[in-house]
């Protein structure tokens, strides 16, 4: 009981229990968000919408987020960490990226309306973190053991990341036609192809 403890322990009691609240009444938010974008496009969706559906009033969204764009940029922002934690060292490229990419494809409707928005930032945000994060631990999984500079890394990423980020682009701004897993597959063909060249010549050039 919180009269057992002194002042100082109960602050701290609940300090934490108001930071686990405000988590998971963020959490609540975006979730709700993500439920209503399965039944309706993102232009459609109201604050009032999400306040319904997760119980809670105006003020308590307004407290935690500036609009319906700001939850969505959590979202991305939030894919990302969970992203990190679970890339695998092992995984092949195609493997990392697919389940990277994988919520443009689960909310594809949501990511062309805001890449064509003035929000775009969201989507590319995103795309640029995440393909930065996939490709430069590949690549240096690939690279493990070959002494390679951290200048040659640093480059091999730039060059691989702003490829894949270019193409795709050009696949979202062609309204997500391409089929995806086919669109990956020939993003890591590529990449297969090439990058053990790229590590054999950035090797070449450190000795």
């Amino acid at each position: 009981d919180l009269h057992l403890l002194s002042r100082r322990q109960r602050q701290m009691c609940i300090r934490d229990r108001d930071i686990t609240m405000a988590k998971f009444t963020k959490r609540a938010i975006m979730l709700s968000l993500l439920k209503l974008l399965k039944q309706k496009s993102v232009d459609k969706v109201t604050v009032k919408d999400i306040c319904d559906e997760c119980e809670i009033n105006r003020n308590t969204f307004y407290y935690y987020f500036k609009d319906i764009y700001d939850v969505l940029n959590n979202i991305f922002m939030e894919e990302i960490e969970k992203n990190l934690r679970e890339a695998g060292s092992n995984g092949s490229f195609y493997e990392e990226y697919s389940r990277a990419a994988a919520i443009l494809v689960e909310y594809k409707d949501v990511v062309i309306h805001v890449y064509n928005s003035r929000n775009r930032d969201i989507i590319t945000n995103y795309l640029e973190k995440m393909t930065a994060e996939v490709v430069r631990s590949y690549i240096a999984a690939k690279s493990e053991g070959e002494n390679i500079s951290e200048k040659d890394l640093e480059f091999m990423s730039y060059f691989y990341g702003y490829a894949i980020i270019g193409s795709t682009y050009k696949w979202i701004e062609s309204g997500m036609q391409a089929d995806f897993e086919h669109f990956i597959a020939r993003i890591s063909e590529s990449i297969d192809a090439t990058l053990p060249v790229m590590i054999s010549k950035a090797k070449a050039n450190s000795n």
